[in-house]
């Protein structure tokens, strides 16, 4: 779809030196460095958590509803979307490394040591509200006239190379285009309300701007826990943050080469938690 007026030549990037880094392993690394090693240079096999299982299948069952055609049709127990999110859950436990038995589940625990989020929890009620959220908000860009920016809006992978030859590849759930021509990135997350990094969606939207030429209006984190849409669509203040991508890459890569264990402290703002009210 194009954009009124704002469409330029690509610009002339550098080929990449290195191999490009995901989001997950830039935020690895910069959780723990010693992390980062055992995961991504030496392999060491990871137990599975059932929280990474869930969130995953959350993701492909939205991307599935936007493949099929399912955001109007009702989320029941008999829906296709809720059949196929199930279907895809239990296959990813099936296939967990180490079998069912080895995933780590998330949550409280109850008296009896039993995680508060385990296997009934996302396949009951709080991983229905999770889709029937995404419905709300899918529904009421809709009404504001935001649509996906071409058919490939879902499930981008973007990636780009700043002028030090760092590379990054960036995994986009949703670019769209609002009314006014305005681009959006959106990143769908399953955990804790307002727990994601700013950074992230800063790189998405640095990503697009350096690909196709094309300036990102907004960049939005939607909650999936938030009970209220207000709470569950939370924009980042792109000005601030979009300044911050290219040295803290080339600080990434630098201290990854380096063997660098903890070199810094990523940049994020402050938020307020919002309790989800199922």
């Amino acid at each position: 779809m194009p954009v009124p007026g704002s469409h330029r030549a690509e610009p002339e990037l550098p080929e990449p030196e290195r191999r490009p880094l995901s989001w997950t392993q830039i935020s690895q690394y910069a959780d723990c460095g010693r992390a980062y090693e055992l995961k991504y240079r030496d392999a060491v096999p990871q137990m599975p958590k059932g929280a990474l299982i869930g969130g995953g299948a959350i993701h492909t069952a939205i991307e599935a509803a936007y493949r099929e055609g399912w955001w109007h049709e009702e989320i029941t127990p008999a829906s296709n979307l809720w059949i196929f999110y199930l279907e895809e859950f239990t296959r990813r436990c099936e296939d967990a490394e180490g079998g069912p038995e080895a995933i780590v589940w998330g949550g409280r625990k109850d008296a009896a040591g039993v995680p508060g989020e385990g296997f009934e929890w996302w396949t009951g009620q709080p991983a229905a509200s999770m889709l029937i959220r995404a419905q709300e908000v899918v529904h009421a860009d809709e009404i504001a006239g935001v649509q996906q920016y071409r058919d490939d809006g879902i499930e981008v992978n973007v990636r780009a190379v700043t002028e030090a030859g760092e590379a990054t590849n960036a995994y986009l759930d949703r670019l769209l285009i609002s009314g006014d021509g305005e681009l959006i990135v959106d990143d769908w997350k399953t955990g804790k309300v307002n727990g994601a990094k700013e950074l992230q969606l800063a790189l998405y939207a640095w990503s697009v701007e350096q690909t196709t030429g094309i300036a990102v209006g907004q960049a939005r984190f939607i909650y999936l826990r938030a009970a209220k849409l207000e709470a569950r669509i939370v924009p980042i203040d792109l000005p601030r943050f979009l300044p911050l991508v290219e040295p803290f890459a080339a600080q990434t890569t630098a201290g990854i080469e380096a063997g660098a264990r903890h070199p810094w402290r990523m940049p994020t703002s402050r938020l307020a938690t919002t309790r989800s009210a199922w």
